[in-house]
Parts: C-alpha cells; sequence; structure tokens
C-alpha cells in the first residue's frame, strides 16, 4: 500500500470539499435539501452545537471515502421503506 504524502491528503480533502458543495451550488427545485430546525424555549445553542459537531468527519475520515464511511456505526435503527 503506497502511503500518502501531505500534498496528497490536502489535495483530497480539498476535493472532497468541493465535491460536496457543488451540491449545494445546484439548483434545488425538488427542495431534497435537509436542514435541522430547534424551536424550543431556553436552548442551550452551545450545547446543541457541541453536540452536532461531534458528528462531523474530521479531516482524515473526510478523506478516507464513501466506503469508510459506509463502515462507521450508525446508531439510529434500520428504517423500512
Amino acid at each position: 500500500i503506497r502511503s500518502h504524502s501531505a500534498f496528497d491528503k490536502s489535495t483530497l480533502l480539498i476535493l472532497s470539499i468541493l465535491s460536496i458543495l457543488s451540491i449545494f451550488n445546484e439548483p434545488d427545485p425538488a427542495g431534497l435539501r435537509q436542514e435541522l430546525v430547534f424551536i424550543g424555549q431556553n436552548l442551550d445553542k452551545a450545547a446543541i452545537t457541541v453536540a452536532l459537531d461531534a458528528c462531523l468527519l474530521n479531516d482524515e475520515d473526510l478523506c478516507r471515502g464513501q466506503a469508510y464511511w459506509s463502515s462507521l456505526s450508525d446508531p439510529f435503527p434500520r428504517w423500512e421503506q
């Protein structure tokens, strides 16, 4: 297995980010974008932000790609369609 240099990892990270951002730059006529909305009184914005940030992939995991992402555990029950 070939090891990647820092340049290779940086390039993969940038390409991954650009790929994700391109989704949001395209018109969305079907309204397929997902958003989270929190409604309530006295919500702890900082705690919510920390909890959501903990769900994000770090740079190394982002560079690993979809095959790796699919191997991560899913804490939610399987949805039946």
